[in-house]
């Protein structure tokens, strides 16, 4: 886990800097790109795991589906993780509770398989 540096002054001499670390700061990174995985990139690659799924003859099932679902679990683990260790919120900005993450999961689960039947129907 990386450090971010921030410098302050010493007391002895107003010229130097001493470089300080401060994990807060590290955390909070770690909680923005988990929440950008969970908003923005899990939800491309599904779309792009989904394109590949309905290139194939329809019902035709290979590793790519299995990619596809590791990718909904993937997502839902990084909402998780958003919530439980970095103080997640909603997109509005508020606090989740464990009925919004339930609905998110639910959606999510639901949207997935009906995409995952529609690229294979085609």
């Amino acid at each position: 886990m990386s450090k971010s540096i921030q410098p302050t002054k010493q007391p002895s001499d107003s010229s130097d800097i001493v470089l300080e670390t401060s994990p807060k700061q590290s955390s909070s990174q770690i909680g923005c790109l988990l929440r950008v995985t969970w908003m923005l990139v899990g939800n491309i690659a599904l779309f792009a795991a989904v394109a590949s799924i309905s290139r194939q003859p329809a019902w035709t099932f290979s590793i790519l589906d299995v990619i596809y679902f590791g990718i909904v679990v993937a997502v839902i683990a990084a909402r998780f993780a958003d919530i439980t260790w970095f103080d997640g919120t909603t997109v509005k900005n508020e606090p989740v509770t464990r009925s919004t993450f339930i609905r998110y999961s639910a959606v999510l689960v639901s949207l997935a398989c009906l995409l995952w039947l529609a690229a294979h129907a085609i």
